[in-house]
């Protein structure tokens, strides 16, 4: 094939084969391939086809396979920086948020558990006809695995709660007893729930727990077998000061209503009762 057009020598037939040579560059019909031979100006592109030499106007070819645009590049960049941004956002939404740090002032929340959540409610959002129409003075919602012995204060020096398990259908509703502590008024619960302030008298003061300490029942001859990890606290709903691990059998020292004083290791401490298994005499 002979291609004579042109005193430069190079090959062309004009616009009409262009055309037809850009169709089969850019559509992946033929093996015409980009080829970077000399040439004398900037106003063709040449390419190999077979063993012949084609050269095309550049005025003809699309404007993005132009060999010195930057479009191309720039765009495949920015796709980069997006695909790249999703990858982060997504790896940060792994992440669990520790939204029980995150309460308002007049909330606290303490030691629910890694796996737990809270989140301020109120009106509909309680879930409850009567209880929302007893004037509710705050609630907060505490979801997810919440240890037991986990303390809820809000901002107020009386009231009353009512605390509904969320865990099973139908919901039950329960009273929990009030405590003031460092100006709050706080109560203990033992899984996930909402838990509702109402109007009432001023609580009276306790230590992270119970507001007086409650009668106590000697025990011998009783063991105990934790059903789930459990807080290991220094008085009946108190301070926390370690952890017992599930399954985990121990020697009965005392029991009062909802908690059994257990020798852990040589260490003395309470754990709830509700989620541990009686073994021998422990009546």
């Amino acid at each position: 094939m002979t291609w004579e057009c042109g005193a430069s020598g190079r090959s062309c037939i004009g616009h009409i084969v262009s055309v037809v040579i850009v169709f089969f560059a850019f559509t992946g019909v033929g093996t015409l391939n980009a080829h970077d031979i000399p040439y004398d100006n900037n106003d063709e592109v040449c390419f190999q086809y077979g063993a012949e030499t084609i050269c095309v106007p550049r005025a003809n070819l699309p404007p993005h396979s132009h060999p010195e645009s930057t479009e191309e590049p720039e765009e495949t960049e920015a796709r980069e920086e997006t695909s790249s941004g999703a990858k982060n956002n997504v790896g940060q939404a792994r992440q669990p948020r520790q939204t029980c740090t995150e309460l308002p002032a007049s909330i606290r929340v303490t030691s629910p558990g890694l796996g737990a959540q809270c989140q301020r409610v109120a009106g509909a959002a309680i879930g409850h006809e009567a209880i929302m129409n007893a004037d509710p003075i705050d609630a907060v919602d505490v979801w997810g695995w919440v240890q037991p012995g986990t303390q809820v204060c809000f901002d107020a020096t009386g009231g009353s709660f009512r605390f509904i398990d969320t865990s099973s259908l139908p919901r039950v509703v329960k009273d929990l007893q009030a405590y003031s502590e460092n100006g709050m008024i706080c109560a203990t619960i033992d899984g996930p729930g909402i838990v509702v302030l109402l109007p009432g008298p001023p609580a009276p003061t306790g230590t992270f727990g119970a507001p007086s300490p409650p009668s106590s029942q000697s025990l011998s001859g009783c063991m105990v077998r934790t059903i789930y990890a459990l807080n290991f606290r220094d008085g009946p709903a108190g301070e926390r000061i370690g952890g017992v691990p599930y399954n985990a059998t121990l020697t009965a020292l005392e029991r009062t209503s909802g908690w059994f004083k257990v020798d852990y290791h040589g260490a003395i401490g309470w754990i709830s009762a509700d989620y541990a298994e009686p073994i021998g005499n422990c009546a």
